[in-house]
């Protein structure tokens, strides 16, 4: 007979196994990495101590005056706990802040002399016989133009890191218990909290089942459990008019997950085929005997897909890839990556996961298809109807004065769904040229771009005094599709006056920034709360809906410049704070800029 526990019994195991792993997972890593990172940081401590010297040793090298490099040595040595040494590049020591230089041996052969004399730096942790001590060394050249003076040494006994880390271990582990502690308790508390009214809806769902829809749940303390408790007891009303609904439902929903089989394929680091099921064999079209133990390459043909998965071999942080596979009918195959790890978590290869996404990706382009045709369709009766109210207003200018409110009330209303109907236009066609990659790009002047883009929205800040400050050192040649790049700069531009107070200024600045090339939009506005920042770029998405409606805002204009960005191979990026402004970023990679 199976033995039944309490249901406390069967989740505080694993709550309190989650919420140690990850606290045994730290302790280890720590342990692990923490001297390394100690070491490292000691190193560069040693490396600026020596460049604050650096100035002056170099002055006395280049007088000759050894006896005075010895004192500096000396001097600056009684003050710290490291040692300095002065070495000529013959390996000659002039100074040192603890010994006699005169009696220390010959230096040009010590690894971080060579080191240093050779790129600039050097480093080595040996055993010193002047010191009778496992020391850390770091060594800076000093050099007179083209001409190399000497070797800057600073040096610090490996004992005393030693004690430092075995101290910071201490309290690691102490810390650790602490906090294991801590969260044995927590967890038990919490998993009593949910198991007791879980066991109350345990029984509830138990008397449902044999059909006693007269039974009411309690209402727990927990918002979550009692609207769940709330639901469960809407349900029972429901549940009889509902019953073959749901069956029938449920059928679809099996048969359509049995239905979704996805493709697995385990790599080696040699791009080996290690296994492959049954589902990627019929998606690649190939034959379970041509592939487990062969080379990746020599199976599929698929450049794409051979990218993808060396990629992922090679480390690279891949999330997923659409490939196009060639036959009697092309398929569009959703590939993603994780790292294939022995039983000690040593990586060994890759696994990559496939799905047949053609029938998805063909409803998508229908879908934008769509969106096309019903704006294009929706334009039409707006024009007519502008043209209509228009007439009416030069008709009616002398009837009483609500008739003209009213018409006015009626154009603005028409204005705004024809600007929507607009920016819907332009994001079918953005997303179009970024689906198919056929954005036309021309060399224009940077700082064209932007004086065209704030001639359009000149206008609207004139009003409210705001002026634009261009911060830009050169004026480079910018490779991007005018037409798009101007249209995201007016988007951000026209934003930026709208959310400003008067008498502002609003800075467009650009720059690399590693491989990026980097354009900015700056406003001293009223901010974004940081909960909106993740959704300021889906389609229609307004933080405060009144306040857009009445700046004229589609709801669009984001969305747009977020696809024109993404077409140019970049994305786009916001800094805000309520109340101090705003930082929208456009990275565009670095290879569109153009020298000359």
């Amino acid at each position: 007979m199976k033995t039944t526990r309490k249901l406390i019994w069967h989740i505080y195991p694993w709550f309190l196994l989650i919420t140690l792993l990850p606290l045994l997972a730290i302790i280890w890593y720590t342990s692990d990495t923490g001297r390394e990172l100690f070491m490292n940081s000691t190193r560069a401590d040693l490396l600026n101590q020596a460049r604050i010297l650096q100035n002056s040793v170099t002055r006395l090298l280049q007088h000759n005056r050894a006896d005075e490099i010895d004192q500096l040595c000396k001097e600056t040595g009684a003050v710290s706990a490291t040692r300095f040494t002065v070495i000529l590049p013959d390996g000659k020591v002039i100074g040192d802040s603890q010994k006699n230089p005169q009696r220390m041996d010959f230096h040009g052969n010590r690894p971080e002399i060579v080191s240093a004399l050779e790129t600039g730096t050097g480093s080595s942790e040996r055993f010193s016989a002047t010191l009778d001590h496992q020391m850390m060394y770091v060594a800076l050249r000093l050099s007179d133009q083209d001409r190399h003076l000497g070797v800057l040494r600073t040096a610090i006994p490996v004992t005393a890191i030693d004690e430092a880390l075995r101290a910071i271990e201490i309290r690691t582990v102490v810390g650790g218990v602490v906090i294991a502690l801590l969260a044995a308790m927590i967890t038990l508390y919490v998993t009593r909290r949910i198991s007791r009214p879980i066991e109350e809806m345990k029984r509830g769902a138990e008397l449902f089942a044999r059909g006693d829809l007269t039974h009411r749940l309690p209402s727990p303390a927990s918002t979550e459990l009692a609207a769940l408790a709330d639901a469960m007891n809407a349900m029972a009303l429901q549940l009889e008019d509902r019953i073959q609904t749901v069956i029938s439902q449920r059928n679809e929903y099996e048969a359509v997950l049995s239905s979704m089989v996805e493709g697995v394929i385990a790599v080696d680091r040699d791009e080996t085929i290690l296994s492959i099921n049954q589902a990627a064999l019929d998606m690649l079209k190939i034959k379970s005997s041509e592939a487990k133990g062969r080379a990746i390459h020599e199976v599929v043909r698929n450049w794409q897909f051979l990218d993808f998965v060396i990629d992922s071999l090679a480390g690279k942080n891949l999330e997923e890839k659409d490939v196009a596979i060639q036959g009697p009918e092309k398929r569009i195959i959703n590939m993603r990556s994780m790292s294939l790890r022995n039983a000690a978590m040593q990586r060994m290869g890759s696994l990559v996961v496939l799905n047949d996404v053609t029938k998805i990706r063909h409803l998508e382009n229908i879908r934008k298809d769509f969106v096309a045709n019903v704006s294009h369709e929706i334009k039409t009766p707006l024009t007519a109807i502008k043209g209509f109210v228009e007439t009416l207003q030069q008709a009616m200018e002398g009837e009483p004065a609500d008739n003209l409110k009213f018409l006015g009330i009626i154009d603005k209303h028409v204005n705004r769904l024809n600007a929507i109907v607009e920016d819907l236009l332009a994001l079918a066609r953005i997303e179009q040229i970024d689906e198919k990659a056929s954005v036309v790009l021309e060399k224009r002047r940077f700082k064209s771009l932007v004086e065209n883009a704030a001639n359009v929205v000149q206008h609207r800040a004139d009003v409210k005094h705001i002026s634009f400050d261009v911060q830009v050192e050169q004026d480079p040649h910018i490779k991007v599709d005018s037409t798009l790049f101007e249209q995201a700069l007016v988007n951000l531009l026209d934003n930026a006056v709208a959310y400003s107070p008067e008498n502002e200024q609003v800075a467009i600045s650009a720059g690399r920034e590693q491989e990026e090339f980097v354009i900015s939009v700056t406003d001293h506005g009223i901010g974004i709360a940081k909960e909106h920042l993740p959704r300021l770029f889906e389609r229609f998405y307004r933080v405060d809906k009144a306040r857009s409606r009445k700046h004229g805002g589609t709801g669009l204009g984001l969305a747009i410049v977020k696809h024109i960005a993404q077409a140019h191979g970049g994305s786009i990026t916001v800094k805000s704070q309520p109340g101090k402004g705003s930082v929208f970023s456009i990275h565009l990679p670095a290879d569109l800029i153009v020298e000359g």
